[in-house]
């Protein structure tokens, strides 16, 4: 599976120069995110920052990415789930993104910003987009993370705006494996906001590296949601329909 919600966030890319370059490592990760379609579908645990852990739920995420646009649509599956909801991330070069959400008991959909938890998970728009890989970059030391050693890519965002939630990231990347095992987000006061952590991973179909299989991701309140695929399609085939609009099948 070459692209989906893992691959986006941790992929990184295997033909490394000889002198590691951050900028080059960054424009890599970008440029490993591109695919024409895919389809991932997920098991979620989440865990509020009480420790109370929500009923187990489904989420599929289809997706589509190049150098000019990323578009997403993230769909909740769960037999359980009472309202279900279909999400809408879109984002061309240089503009803001827009996030569409629909629930099934809704006519139209609504406008989200990009930093609101989505589908009672902790998962955010913005870390669909990973701006973090388009960022000034710089390389740190070398680190152990799970007994396995990693290269410190520090990536800064380069805005002069003032109290920015994301500022910087701190990813630890896997270079033998082309992953990134591991990325803190900061915020403008220095405050970690959000992390990733690999916790299983799998071989590419292709043979050319590894996916991040499972992950988790935590918040600065202390919630914690774990992401693992089921199945999916790297080849998945996106039509005309596929990003056009929102809409459920009403009796």
């Amino acid at each position: 599976m070459k692209t989906v919600l893992l691959l986006l966030i941790f992929y990184t890319h295997n033909a490394f120069s000889a002198v590691l370059n951050g900028d080059d490592i960054a424009k890599n990760l970008r440029e490993n995110q591109y695919s024409s379609g895919f389809q991932a579908r997920f098991n979620v645990l989440h865990r509020n920052q009480k420790g109370v852990t929500s009923a187990p739920m489904q989420l599929i995420l289809i997706g589509q990415v190049n150098a000019l646009q990323r578009r997403f649509l993230l769909r909740s599956v769960s037999a359980n789930t009472l309202n279900p909801t279909q999400i809408l991330i879109e984002q061309t070069e240089n503009t803001p993104p827009k996030i569409l959400q629909l629930n099934a008991t809704n006519a139209t959909p609504s406008t989200l910003p990009p930093h609101v938890p989505l589908l009672e998970s902790a998962l955010q728009a913005i870390d669909l987009l990973s701006p973090w890989w388009s960022w000034q970059q710089s390389l740190g030391a070398s680190a152990i993370i799970q007994g396995k050693k990693c290269q410190i890519l520090h990536s800064v965002d380069p805005s002069t705006q003032q109290n920015l939630r994301y500022h910087r990231a701190e990813s630890c990347i896997d270079l033998q494996h082309n992953l990134a095992l591991k990325i803190q987000i900061f915020n403008a006061d220095n405050i970690e906001v959000r992390r990733f952590e690999v916790l299983k991973t799998w071989p590419k179909s292709s043979g050319n590296g590894y996916l991040a299989k499972k992950f988790r991701l935590t918040t600065a309140t202390r919630e914690v949601t774990e992401f693992e695929i089921y199945s999916g399609d790297e080849e998945y085939q996106i039509n005309d329909q596929t990003f056009a609009a929102l809409k459920f099948d009403r009796q």
